[in-house]
């Protein structure tokens, strides 16, 4: 199994230095052979190719020479990822295994940007700061909603309606709390 692990890994540890040689040297050819029909290039910019374009006029890579850039690969059975950071500039190809070996579908060029200044937490010192919920465009409807109903109607109300019993309120009765238990199953 160590011996098919470490054939998979040089399989496409050669496709992806031939892709890697192949755009330094601006070869075409080279590079065409080792792209997935599927394939994308989106670099630094944000501009994104398909296959068609990049085999017409193959662009220049973001990181134009490898050598001292931190190189970093995974395998994921037939899916391979290989990351490339140079300073700022980052890219990460995706390989997949396909019946014709490994191809590229994916090249992604990504530009760090600089660090902004930190922001400042003090308000500047002559400015309002106005709370928006200090009103709420809100007016109470109903005498309970503007606290004006009696003490005793709003109890009885609330009671009520706790029990699920609508009617009671309507019909001004009582019932006692056992026998309600007992209509409701929960004697």
């Amino acid at each position: 199994m160590l011996t098919l692990f470490f054939a998979l890994a040089a399989a496409v540890a050669s496709a992806d230095q031939t892709f890697v040689r192949g755009t330094v040297a601006g070869d075409a050819t080279a590079v065409a052979a080792v792209l997935d029909q599927d394939f994308t290039w989106t670099d630094v910019n944000g501009r994104t190719l398909d296959a068609a374009r990049v085999k017409q006029a193959l662009p220049q890579p973001a990181i134009a020479n490898e050598a001292n850039a931190q190189i970093a690969s995974y395998e994921y059975g037939s899916v391979a990822v290989v990351q490339a950071n140079a300073g700022k500039l980052h890219t990460l190809r995706v390989w997949v295994k396909r019946p014709a070996g490994w191809r590229l579908l994916v090249y992604q060029e990504v530009k760090s940007l600089d660090a902004s200044a930190p922001a400042s937490a003090a308000p500047p010192a002559q400015s309002v700061c106005e709370n928006p919920c200090g009103a709420v465009p809100y007016a109470p409807k109903t005498a309970v909603e503007r606290g004006q109903a009696d003490e005793a109607a709003v109890s009885e109300t609330v009671r009520v309606r706790r029990c699920g019993r609508d009617d009671v309120a309507a019909s001004g009765r009582q019932r006692s709390a056992p026998a309600d238990h007992a209509r409701l199953g929960e004697a």
